[in-house]
């Protein structure tokens, strides 16, 4: 949050072709109830991640960013404000930032702000209140700046023309405010401005129109507490649109798939698809399930949950990956799994049926997994040729080496558990899943603002790494020692708010950070140590099967 000023300029820069045909216009609203509030909350967040970001070390960015000699002049408990603008006449790029409009909190003594005025401006024109000073005898000042006595703010435009359209649709920009909401710090934004700018960044082709047509607000919160950050971004769709009803046609997910997630999991996400809308509407490709093409074939005779996890193998020794899902049509999902070998998978994976088991009245089909890298395409200079991904055609076969893929069905639920061979028959779930003391959505509703969670998910990776280090190296005595920091992970969840708002937020703990920036720092050249001899040693079994063949 220190560079905050770089993160939202940047932001607002993205694009080199954005043409607005007005003069000016609006872009993006930045609000913060308490300027002191906000700098001590970021303060507290980064002495836990061991981030940059002490209050004396705020001061000067902040001082730049308001074009100020000194903070002492703003009234740090009152709300303070910055609109940014485009101007027509000059797309925004490299060269072209947007226009900024900062609208600050004044003190009641201003001695000292008016008399550096009056000593850095050449003119100065009151009328009615309201002082204005204009033509900087210094190029670092601002244009203009104005003094309005009334609600003892003080305004700074770049230029004087800015200031002029500032204050002639004050109207208008009051109604683009962020709504209240108990964020520090608040965002409203120009839905056009996603449409012409970020997406097109993304390459999201069919979203072109997403958010211009069918948007009455969009905006991003920034949050701090005592542990983490919470970043939330709001949609507030138009009523009767295609986006609208997509929003709408996302249920909360069982009460009883929240206890399935391991308390111990590692990455872990529960989700509920839309039912007659579809994400392709919008987006080229389904932003789900990644391994979903696996189960195309199952898919049709599923329902629209998904849970997924990867969480440590009941003994500990290893890793394994869930996925659950209600079952519509039984007799279906059991015939399409005995044909997941015969698909034809874009993504690299290959399944081999090994063989079928049964335990307490339960059909288990089991397959092992490879992956082969499909060629894809690199232009250079003009010219395509066929490459393979190097890294995941090496990375990923080491891991799966050993992997075994069960599929079964249970109380109407699929249940498909990737691990290893060795533990792969003691993995499947227990279901009904058993009560839990504290679930992931009890968790997330400390901090969520709404209670109707239609998604949500949770990520270590400081405990991913540990426990990556500790599985495939536990002899090593060093990787016991790193990332040894019990962490609280990162946290991410959808909510649909009162007022038909879709709010999806990210959560930032200052100790997770604190975990990765320590290994980065600290144990660089004893990861990479590490690294190596593991994935030479993953080889040497491969090279040596290889030799014993005829």
């Amino acid at each position: 949050m220190v560079h905050m000023k770089k993160i939202f300029v940047t932001f607002l820069s993205l694009a080199c072709t954005l043409t607005l045909r007005s003069e000016n216009a609006w872009m993006a609203t930045l609000e913060t109830d308490s300027l002191r509030s906000l700098q001590l909350s970021v303060s507290a967040f980064a002495q836990i991640a061991t981030l940059p970001g002490e209050i004396e070390e705020q001061n000067p960015l902040l001082l730049d960013f308001f074009s100020l000699p000194s903070l002492d002049c703003i009234n740090e408990n009152e709300t303070l404000r910055i609109f940014w603008a485009a101007d027509s006449t000059r797309p925004l790029g490299a060269d072209a930032k947007p226009l900024q409009i900062s609208v600050l909190p004044l003190r009641r003594d201003t001695q000292t702000l008016d008399l550096y005025l009056f000593k850095s401006y050449k003119t100065k024109r009151m009328l009615q209140g309201v002082t204005t000073y204009s033509f900087p005898i210094s190029t670092n000042s601002p244009a203009c700046v104005m003094i309005n006595e009334v609600d003892r703010t003080m305004t700074i435009a770049a230029t004087r023309d800015l200031l002029t359209w500032f204050q002639a649709q004050k109207p208008t920009l009051k109604s683009y405010l962020p709504k209240r909401t108990t964020d520090l710090l608040r965002v409203s934004i120009n839905p056009q401005l996603v449409d012409q700018v970020l997406l097109p960044k993304l390459n999201i082709g069919q979203a072109s129109g997403l958010l211009g047509d069918a948007c009455l607000y969009a905006g991003i919160g920034v949050d701090f507490d005592g542990r983490g950050c919470t970043l939330t971004f709001r949609l507030q769709p138009k009523a009767g649109t295609p986006l609208d009803k997509l929003l709408r046609d996302i249920p909360e997910p069982r009460p009883d798939l929240w206890n399935g997630i391991p308390e111990n999991a590692i990455f872990s996400t529960l989700y509920t698809d839309p039912g007659k809308t579809n994400w392709n509407t919008y987006f080229s490709s389904s932003p789900t399930n990644a391994l979903s093409s696996i189960f195309a074939d199952i898919q049709p005779f599923l329902g629209r949950e998904r849970l997924i996890y990867l969480a440590p193998t009941k003994s500990q020794t290893s890793l394994r990956l869930v996925q659950i899902a209600p079952v519509l049509d039984e007799q279906g999902a059991r015939e399409a799994i005995k044909r997941l070998d015969t698909l034809v998978n874009t993504n690299g994976f290959r399944l081999k049926h090994e063989r079928t088991r049964t335990q307490a009245e339960q059909t288990f089909e089991q397959y092992s997994l490879s992956y082969q890298a499909t060629a894809q395409p690199i232009v250079i200079k003009n010219i395509t040729t066929n490459s393979e991904p190097i890294a995941l055609s090496t990375l990923i076969p080491l891991f799966l080496r050993k992997a075994r893929l069960e599929v079964s069905i249970k109380n109407n639920h699929l249940f498909a558990v990737t691990a290893n061979t060795d533990t792969l028959e003691h993995e499947t779930p227990d279901f009904p899943f058993p009560p839990q003391r504290f679930t992931l959505k009890q968790q997330l509703t400390t901090f969520s603002t709404s209670t109707r969670i239609v998604a949500a998910g949770n990520i270590n990776v400081v405990s991913f790494l540990r426990k990556l280090l500790t599985t495939l190296a536990p002899t090593e005595a060093q990787s016991q020692k790193i990332f040894a920091t019990i962490t609280d992970g990162f946290q991410f969840w959808l909510v649909q708010e009162a007022d038909n708002t879709s709010a999806l937020s990210l959560r930032l703990t200052g100790n997770e950070i604190a975990g990765l920036l320590k290994a980065v720092r600290e144990d660089r050249e004893s990861l990479q140590d590490i690294f190596f001899n593991l994935f030479t040693n993953q080889m040497k079994p491969v090279a040596e099967d290889a030799q014993k063949k005829p």
